[in-house]
């Protein structure tokens, strides 16, 4: 790459991050600070950062400073006097330390930037993320192939880049920003003026949703005449504005959300139509006070605008105990909604059943939410759409066989899907592995062209789909309340599964059994998980308790629906007990470092899955249907998921199944 193209490639990068520059003198060191952190990232797959990469951080950084003196010397002395380049590759070399902290290049793990935009957009109803993360990531591949050669470990640092970019870590200065604007009572500014037909063209914009467009249509000219009486004198219809957003997770109920915010502020509805996203963990205190300080502070922020709450129902939950703060968040909720009638618009969403008994069950909120917007599931040619918007916003292309290979996963997985299926979420998560195959494949190549770093190949998606597929071998019949026997289980816990059968000693019975190692289905049932215990052993593969440990087993087979069978037979032999399904549940989570907590609580069955990192819903939903199945469970209990990070009291999500 030459140094005009160089100079190219920053100026576009400039124009792209120019709008978070104007927010204020500090987005400026966090723009300068990640660039620094991803140039020394990429200089370290080569032991150094070569005199073009430095080049171009020199020219942002000058840009960036408006310093006109590096400008200068980078457009226009660079290559030009050997000594002043050799100066000038040592002071932006310092500068990339200063800025990065003079930690080294192994120890820079994150980006501070994609996590404070991603918040500052769900406060403010904006997208400068998305836009900063594609140039950022354009950037990176610019000074990854800067000098017409790449090799695998930059291929590694490149796939480690996109992983940063879009990993949202609270940082010490994410923290630091938005404490100081707390501390100050700091108001998130609007999104730019917009008027309610520009609104409606974003809306109709979007891929698929056309039952929610039209319901954005009808309520915007139901608000349009009310608007025009009222300007004539006229008497207006009564009109709650509250609503009730109701459908699977990933349908674009949170941006559908930002787009009405809007179009209440244009028709003058709300002054400012700024939408504040929470949950029930930014509302739910642990201690008594700190629910009502959350929640006042939250409708604070909001006041003119739109307070959005996802998975309202949370707050909530069916069976919750007497010392839960959920109903004490709706109470003060109500009261401020009452209290700011005229300023404050509550938008509350969620799954549709559970919405629907979360708002009957409580009068307060039946008797202010009236307005339901329905939200279903993509279609296939839906989700393919999304697919390619994803890859067109971030550089990359379909190969015509790679295209119909996305569209025939993307059927099949909508075909088998269930309540928990993520849609817009499930397709992000298929591009970024995706992306991350094909970063793998890439190593192999000696040098890198354009068309390379931004073509996805069928064999890309085709290692993707096999590891997505051996999950859903088969879909939840509808209406059933748990799915029949997975035979198809995935290999690697077939292996594990045999492994762990052919190893197991004789049985001894209950009676036979030391007291202290005998499990009483008595104790098993006052075990509850809520709250959870944070004491778990550090080994995850315990052994069950000798009295219900697994039978001995039959001869070992190397066919998959034998050996899938053998664990089935070998389930069915033997009473259900909490411990049992634990050990089982761990052993096959082992080689994922994801423990479970199994336990009873009032008839109900509750599992929690925790790990370092969050566990995948959609997967450990598979897995417990699968191993209630195997064990006759179907019948006994109504059965709550939950998943968490290790440590954590909170759960991050819940499922629950019958």
């Amino acid at each position: 790459m030459n140094n005009k193209e160089i100079k190219k490639e920053t100026n576009l990068l400039y124009q792209a991050v120019n709008p978070l520059l104007k927010q204020g003198a500090q987005f400026q060191d966090f723009v300068l600070r990640d660039l620094a952190t991803l140039v020394r990232i990429c200089g370290h797959a080569n032991d150094c950062v070569s005199s073009k990469q430095l080049l171009a951080f020199l020219i942002i950084y000058a840009l960036v400073k408006n310093d006109t003196d590096k400008l200068n010397t980078a457009l226009n002395q660079w290559g030009q006097s050997s000594d002043v380049q050799r100066n000038y590759e040592k002071k932006t070399l310092s500068i990339l330390l200063e800025l990065t902290h003079q930690q080294a290049a192994s120890e820079l793990n994150a980006f501070v930037l994609p996590a404070i935009l991603n918040r500052l957009d769900e406060r403010e109803g904006a997208n400068r993320l998305d836009a900063t993360v594609n140039a950022f990531y354009r950037f990176a591949q610019v000074i990854i192939k800067i000098d017409d050669q790449v090799n695998a470990a930059e291929m590694d640092a490149l796939a480690n880049i996109w992983q940063m970019l879009h990993t949202y870590n609270e940082t010490l200065d994410y923290k630091s920003y938005f404490n100081k604007k707390m501390a100050e009572r700091y108001v998130f500014s609007t999104a730019s003026p917009q008027s309610s037909e520009d609104v409606l063209s974003e809306l109709n914009q979007l891929i698929g949703m056309e039952n929610v467009k039209r319901q954005v249509q009808t309520l915007t000219n139901f608000l349009k005449v009310q608007q025009l009486r009222s300007q004539r004198g006229m008497a207006q219809t009564p009109v709650s504005l509250h609503s009730v957003f109701c459908g699977p997770p990933g349908t674009g109920k949170t941006t559908v959300a930002r787009l009405v915010a809007k179009i209440y502020k244009d028709l003058g509805f709300l002054k400012k139509g700024h939408l504040v996203e929470t949950d029930r963990a930014g509302m739910v205190a642990g201690y008594v006070g700190q629910t009502s300080e959350k929640v006042t502070e939250l409708v604070e922020s909001a006041l003119d605008g739109v307070l959005f709450i996802d998975e309202a129902y949370a707050l909530k939950p069916e069976g919750a105990s007497g010392s839960d703060f959920g109903q004490e968040a709706i109470d003060i909720l109500l009261k401020r909604m009452e209290d700011h009638r005229d300023r404050l618009v509550v938008i509350v969403a969620g799954y549709t059943n559970e919405m629907s008994q979360f708002i009957d069950a409580n009068p307060g909120l039946k008797s202010r939410f009236n307005r339901y917007i329905y939200f279903e599931d993509y279609s296939p040619d839906d989700l393919l759409a999304i697919f390619e918007k994803l890859c067109k916003d971030s550089h990359f292309q379909l190969d015509p066989d790679a295209q119909t290979a996305v569209h025939q996963l993307l059927s099949q997985l909508h075909e088998r899907r269930d309540r928990t299926f993520g849609n817009g979420r499930l397709v992000r998560n298929l591009f970024e592995k995706i992306v991350e195959v094909q970063a793998n494949r890439l190593t192999e190549k000696v040098m890198m062209t354009d068309e390379l770093l931004t073509t996805i190949l069928a064999e890309d998606v085709d290692h993707v789909a096999e590891d997505y597929l051996s999950r859903l071998k088969r879909t939840v019949p509808q209406g059933a309340r748990f799915p029949q026997p997975l035979l198809s289980i995935t290999k690697s816990r077939l292996a594990a599964a045999e492994s762990s059968l052919a190893e197991t000693p004789t049985p001894v019975s209950v009676e036979s059994a030391p007291a202290s190692e005998s499990l009483s289905r008595e104790q098993e049932g006052n075990h509850s998980p809520s709250p959870p215990a944070n004491n778990l052993e550090d080994n995850p593969d315990e052994q069950l308790p000798t009295a219900i440990q697994d039978p001995s087993p039959a001869p070992k087979s190397t066919a998959i629906p034998q050996a899938a069978e053998v664990a089935a037979n070998s389930a069915r032999t033997r009473p259900f007990s909490p411990a049992l399904l634990k050990f089982r549940l761990n052993r096959a989570l082992r080689l994922m470092r994801i423990r479970t907590l199994v336990g009873i609580n009032d008839d109900c069955l509750q599992v929690i899955f925790e790990a370092t990192f969050l566990p995948d819903p959609e997967l450990m939903l598979l897995l417990l249907t699968n191993e209630l199945s195997l064990l006759q469970a179907q019948s006994m209990y109504r059965v709550k998921l939950f998943g968490r990070l290790s440590g954590a009291i909170v759960p991050d999500w819940n499922r629950e199944i019958g």
